[in-house]
């Protein structure tokens, strides 16, 4: 398992060196190194949302800009606090989701995971999902697909890409090409994470994937059934 400082370097060195350069371009008069309020976070990253459907900027820059932004968002403001109290909020066996955000080029919440559950592995296909820990702390898995799996199957092959322990503003990501496939397990009793995708995912599409050995979590291959999202909740 990785340790806490190789998760840094892993996931974080692009978010540095993007604020390093002080590269973000979205709101050329930001002061680019304080932190943001919600309001000026929500416009710059449905700015970044609409360049990148717009072709504008490529895969690996909006990653950079998404990781600034997120790692810029002040969870202490008063503007944050008030996002947050009239978020929406759903959820199921696995999860608590506190909507903050729903757009067509944009989605984004906090997700909310407690030592009870795990969030078991599953896909968000066609998404880039960038996270950033807020509380607690969560055990991260991350897969990708061995050979094509765009429909059901009972012998999904998975290889396993990363597995550690984010803490608190850890960052991490998903994008349709690595690492889409992902479980987490909180830690502690409790763990919150800011959690936006860049575009929305189609939940329609989206695949959970039930290992066929039940003590995975330290192989690193993983034959699974993959089930639609609408079957597996409702078995």
């Amino acid at each position: 398992m990785a340790n806490r400082r190789e998760i840094i370097i892993a996931f974080s060195a692009l978010v540095a060196a993007s604020m390093a350069q002080n590269s973000l371009a979205l709101t050329p008069n930001a002061k680019l190194l304080e932190p943001l309020g919600w309001d000026e976070f929500l416009k710059n990253m449905h700015e970044l949302a609409n360049m990148f459907a717009q072709g504008k900027i490529a895969q690996n820059e909006m990653e950079q800009k998404g990781f600034e932004l997120i790692s810029m968002l002040d969870v202490d403001s008063a503007s944050f606090d008030a996002a947050v109290g009239q978020a929406y909020e759903s959820g199921n066996l696995f999860w608590l989701w506190q909507r903050l955000i729903k757009s067509k080029y944009l989605d984004g919440g906090i997700l909310n995971i407690d030592k009870s559950h795990i969030i078991p592995l599953h896909d968000h296909p066609g998404a880039t999902g960038m996270v950033r820990v807020i509380s607690g702390e969560t055990e991260v898995w991350q897969f990708e697909k061995v050979g094509d799996i765009s429909s059901p199957t009972d012998n999904a092959e998975l290889k396993l890409l990363f597995h550690g322990i984010l803490g608190p503003s850890d960052m991490a990501k998903v994008t349709p090409k690595h690492g889409n496939i992902h479980a987490l397990r909180s830690v502690s009793e409790e763990c919150a994470m800011l959690d936006f995708f860049i575009p929305p995912f189609d939940k329609r599409e989206l695949l959970f994937f039930e290992p066929h050995n039940e003590n995975w979590f330290e192989d690193k291959m993983v034959t699974c059934k993959a089930i639609p999202r609408v079957e597996y909740i409702n078995s």
